[in-house]
């Protein structure tokens, strides 16, 4: 069963599939880069996928 997804992921992972940075996508939601990082592992955790390219497919 898959983990569910924090509030903050699903718009982390948007942003990500903009092709943003992650210092583009932490200025608009107002968090560090470094937790842009920690949610985008999460995320990739979550969804069993091994890079952020991925995410943005």
């Amino acid at each position: 069963m898959p983990l569910p997804l924090s509030a903050r992921d699903p718009e982390v992972a948007q942003l990500t599939g903009q092709g943003l940075t992650n210092t583009e996508i932490a200025e608009p939601l107002f968090i560090s880069r470094s937790t842009v990082e920690t949610h985008q592992e999460h995320i990739r955790e979550k969804l069993h996928l091994s890079s952020r390219y991925e995410v943005k497919a």
